[in-house]
């Protein structure tokens, strides 16, 4: 939107940001911003861009680390898949649903020997594979009496 009174285009702006965005202020040690600053920038990445990335990254691995104490699934195929998500940008929660139905149903070895014969599998196939070893979920409609 083009505004002629550059003040406009600001109060705009800002509207926006104030409606779509949440906001943090961040308070660091002299110096780290600089240091955070120049690596973001080598990265190719924003300052803002970086530390939601790096944050999104402590979430995943806090999360994997609960769900594997919780499921003690193989950390071999937790490696393998997340290998596989990160290459192919699948969801957190997807990868998270998987690891938990490979613990559940205990297809810890069909999942390997299928990762093993199938090194170029998308996330997507592996899913397709997973549901196949799956028992089938009966879904209930609560609303129905």
């Amino acid at each position: 939107m083009a505004y002629k009174d550059k003040s406009k285009a600001i109060a705009y702006n800002n509207d926006f940001i104030a409606k779509s965005y949440d906001r943090v202020n961040l308070t660091l040690s002299k110096g780290k911003k600089e240091t955070i600053k120049a690596h973001a920038e080598a990265q190719g990445q924003s300052v803002n861009s970086f530390i939601n990335q790096a944050i999104d990254e402590k979430i995943e691995r806090d999360t994997l680390a609960r769900k594997r104490k919780e499921n003690k699934w193989s950390d071999k195929i937790e490696d393998e898949v997340l290998r596989i998500r990160k290459r192919d940008g699948g969801q957190m929660d997807l990868f998270v649903g998987t690891m938990l139905a490979i613990g559940e149903y205990g297809l810890e070895d069909d999942v390997w020997e299928y990762l093993k014969g199938h090194p170029t599998a998308t996330f997507n196939e592996l899913e397709r594979f997973i549901s196949e070893l799956c028992p089938p979920i009966e879904i209930v409609d609560d609303d129905e009496s």
